[in-house]
């Protein structure tokens, strides 16, 4: 009795997972096939350059109740159909071989994925639509200095960088974990170790740059509908940007959590006021490279790149002549302001490189109020220069008289950047879709669904998607709601 009840209980759970199969069967079919479920095909760039889309299509289907099929996946094509180490256009047609199955399919891609993604974006398969997002539409300056050799002992404009911060410690050890100047120069080590890909990011009219030159031609552009996702920092934060690097599936800041620690425990070595103004006189000079750059006045100045080029390298003149004249502060004191100087200086001076492929524009604000300076003429007619005081009051009363002219002053305008490319190294003209601005958010986080730009504000992302997605802009961009 006990092996008859025991044989029908195994029987029963034998049909109930049989039709359990089926139904996942069913459904995985369904994903395929159904018209209301949207293919998609989600790219990333190289490891060095995108952390991926990680968990995004699934999150987007099971939080965000989009009724997607994210066709490279356990249920669909393998991820070795994607093999961006090919090259753009031998990974695009690679991939293009496997998407026969696959009817109306929405590409999203990251980084280099974009390129590859816009090599497939010929019309001549079954990709519908594409969203390009942080993609170097226009090639990379970022990338063009870091692998670039310069022709002096073979090294790229960022080599040369850190070999010049580095020589700011002057032999001091910096801190161990969260010492940026390594962790960046480990980054573009890795970028220079893999030139052969990464040389297809490289700006159309660079030297090398036939990937980004070819994708551009009138006869190459998209043939089917496209969207961009461009991104931005608006204060550059190298910790930030090398945590995201380095902890890309993290949700905390180890590097910038460990670099405040740092600074917090220099500061409580800082024991009486002549340090504590020696500490403020460095950072002083740092902020005014960063503030002054942007509020550079065109004021008989022709050339802006050179006058925000001479402007940050006088500033830095200022720190380096501190630093080397100033004995009077222990050795460690000099260790501290040494390494905290190599770290501004790398964060100042990358973004200074990332300006020279940005366009320059001019815009004006109001510094205060001028008067027509009418009034000492009149004053000095009426009242005469014998009284000064009666002269003086003369030009006051003269004055409340008037009505103040507002004082605008014109200034250079940078273009914005996410730490890597430039704003108009992301753009395509054509889109169907306005370019969709990813603010305060750096190259790595471009692909992350939970990035938050500041306090009280919603991530960018899935509005960005929810906005595409709806179709308003165009229906060939729809993904329907489960």
């Amino acid at each position: 009795m006990y092996y008859t009840t025991k044989k029908v209980f195994i029987m029963k759970k034998a049909v109930l997972l049989s039709n359990l199969l089926l139904v996942l069967a069913i459904s995985l079919h369904a994903q395929n096939n159904s018209p209301e479920t949207r293919n998609t095909l989600w790219l990333d760039g190289l490891s060095t350059t995108s952390k991926g889309w990680d968990e995004t299509p699934r999150d987007l289907k099971n939080i965000y109740n989009y009724d997607l099929f994210n066709i490279i996946s356990l249920g669909g094509l393998p991820g070795s159909v994607y093999q961006p180490g090919l090259g753009t256009f031998d990974a695009a047609d690679e991939l293009a071989s496997h998407l026969g199955d696959y009817e109306n399919v929405l590409g999203i891609g990251h980084d280099f994925g974009g390129l590859v993604l816009r090599g497939m974006a010929d019309g001549t398969n079954n990709l519908s639509a594409i969203v390009l997002c942080g993609v170097p539409n226009q090639g990379s300056k970022g990338i063009e200095m870091a692998i670039q050799s310069t022709g002096v002992d073979g090294k790229s404009d960022a080599q040369w960088l850190i070999e010049g911060v580095e020589a700011i410690t002057d032999g001091y050890d910096c801190e161990d974990g969260c010492n940026m100047v390594d962790l960046f120069s480990t980054w573009i080590d890795e970028l220079e170790a893999n030139e052969a890909i990464f040389s297809e990011m490289l700006p159309g009219d660079a030297p090398g740059g036939d990937v980004i030159n070819t994708l551009n031609q009138e006869a190459n552009l998209p043939q089917i509908p496209h969207a961009v996702f461009w991104g931005s920092v608006e204060e550059f934060s190298i910790t930030s940007f090398l945590n995201s690097i380095y902890f890309p599936n993290s949700n905390v800041d180890h590097i910038t959590q460990c670099y405040v620690d740092n600074l917090n425990a220099w500061k409580e070595e800082i024991n009486d006021e002549r340090r504590e103004e020696r500490w403020d006189a460095v950072f002083g000079l740092f902020n005014d490279i960063k503030g002054g750059i942007r509020d550079l006045s065109t004021e008989g100045i022709s050339n802006p790149w050179s006058a925000i080029s001479s402007f940050a390298e006088g500033t830095i003149e200022s720190v380096r002549t501190w630093l080397n004249a100033n004995n009077e502060h222990d050795a460690e004191m000099e260790r501290i302001l040494r390494c905290e100087a190599a770290n501004q200086l790398l964060a100042i001076n990358w973004q200074l490189e990332l300006m020279k492929a940005e366009s320059v524009e001019t815009g004006t604000v109001q510094q205060g109020w001028v008067y027509d300076n009418t009034c000492e003429d009149e004053c000095a007619e009426t009242v005469g220069y014998s009284n000064w005081i009666a002269f003086r009051q003369c030009i006051v009363d003269c004055e409340d008289n008037q009505e103040p002219i507002p004082n605008m002053v014109t200034y250079y305008v940078t273009e914005e950047n996410d730490g890597l490319l430039n704003a108009n190294e992301q753009m395509l003209e054509g889109g169907a879709f306005p370019p969709y601005h990813l603010f305060n958010t750096n190259h790595f986080q471009e692909t992350s669904l939970y990035h938050k730009p500041g306090e009280a504000l919603a991530p960018l992302l899935p509005q960005a998607f929810e906005d595409l997605f709806d179709g308003s802009e165009s229906a060939a961009f729809c993904v329907p709601k489960q």
